[in-house]
């Protein structure tokens, strides 16, 4: 895919194959799907990342599994 994730002081963030990171947004968790696609974990809540490190979409979720034959069970954020 591309992507390295790296840690520096308990929080993860993704990195091109030369090193440079993606986005200044630094993580709690970070777990690689198919496609390049990646899962990363905020707090308590999921986003679903491309292959540039950016979210895709607008959603956020308070729980995403890893993708199993393109499908992933996902629990939209209520933002009510």
């Amino acid at each position: 895919s591309g992507l390295i994730k790296a840690c520096q002081k308990d929080r993860w963030q993704l990195l091109n194959r030369t090193g440079k990171p993606l986005s200044e947004v630094q993580y709690d968790e970070i777990r690689f799907q198919p496609y390049g696609m990646a899962t990363a974990r905020q707090g308590s809540l999921w986003w679903l990342l491309n292959s540039q490190g950016q979210a895709v979409g607008t959603h956020t979720f308070t729980y995403l599994s890893d993708f199993e034959h393109l499908h992933a069970v996902a629990r939209w954020r209520n933002n009510t």
